[in-house]
C-alpha cells in the first residue's frame, strides 16, 4: 500500500483470505461435529460444564465470520483510513454492550454469547464493506462459495455417521473422516495455494515446509 502496489496488495489479500477462510471453516465445523464428544470429555473431567454444548457453536459463528472476511483491520491500519479501526471497534463495543443488556435478561449466558457473536458479525462486515468501498478489495470470491459447499458436504456426511459409545474414539474417527473429506476436496479444487503446498510437501517430502 505504501508503495502504491495495489494490485499486489489485492493479490496477497485474496490469497491470505482464502487460507483464513479454509482454516476457520475447517476448525469450526470440526468442533461442531464433535461438540457432543467435546462436552462429554470436559464434563467427565469437570462436571458442570454441560452448557458448552450450545455456547461453543454460538460463539464460533461470530469468530468464524470475523476471520472469514479477511485481514481487513490490518489492511485498514496500514492505509490512510486507519482511524476507521477505532470507530468500527467502538461500534462493536456499543452493539455488544447494548445486546448484552437485553439478551442476558431473557436468555442468560446464551444471551451473552449471542450478543458477542452479533457484535463480531456486525464488526466484521462493517470493515469488509468499508475496505471494499475504499480500496476495491473484497474477500469473497468464487472459491468462497466452493469452500462453503465443501464444508456443507463434509459436515453432512460425517454428521450422519453412527455414534460410537466411547467419546474419545468417536472424536478421533469422526475428525479423521471429516479431515479426509474436507481437505481432500479443498486440495482437488485448489481452494488455497498454501494448503496445496503444505499437503504436497507432506506427501512428497514428509515435512510441512
Amino acid at each position: 500500500y505504501n508503495n502504491i502496489q495495489l494490485k499486489e496488495l489485492k493479490s496477497q489479500y485474496l490469497r491470505t483470505a482464502a487460507t483464513m477462510q479454509l482454516a476457520s471453516l475447517f476448525i469450526s465445523l470440526l468442533m461442531v461435529i464433535n461438540i457432543q464428544n467435546i462436552t462429554d470429555i470436559i464434563v467427565f473431567i469437570k462436571p458442570g460444564y454441560e452448557a458448552i454444548k450450545y455456547l461453543i457453536p454460538i460463539l464460533l459463528i461470530g469468530q468464524t465470520t470475523e476471520i472469514f472476511t479477511g485481514l481487513n483491520m490490518e489492511v485498514i491500519g496500514l492505509s490512510k483510513y486507519y482511524r476507521f479501526n477505532f470507530w468500527s471497534s467502538l461500534i462493536m463495543l456499543v452493539v455488544i454492550f447494548s445486546l448484552n443488556f437485553f439478551l442476558i435478561k431473557k436468555m442468560g449466558i446464551y444471551g451473552a454469547a449471542w450478543a458477542t457473536t452479533s457484535g463480531l458479525i456486525i464488526y466484521a462486515f462493517i470493515k469488509a464493506l468499508y475496505i471494499k468501498r475504499k480500496l476495491k478489495i473484497w474477500a469473497f470470491q468464487r472459491k468462497t462459495l466452493q469452500l462453503l459447499l465443501i464444508g456443507a458436504i463434509s459436515f453432512l456426511v460425517v454428521w450422519w455417521i453412527p455414534e460410537i459409545y466411547n467419546s474419545l474414539v468417536d472424536l478421533v474417527l469422526r475428525s479423521l473422516f471429516f479431515s479426509l473429506i474436507f481437505l481432500g476436496m479443498a486440495f482437488k479444487l485448489k481452494i488455497s495455494p498454501e494448503l496445496n503446498e503444505i499437503l504436497i510437501n507432506i506427501i512428497t517430502k514428509r515435512k510441512l515446509f
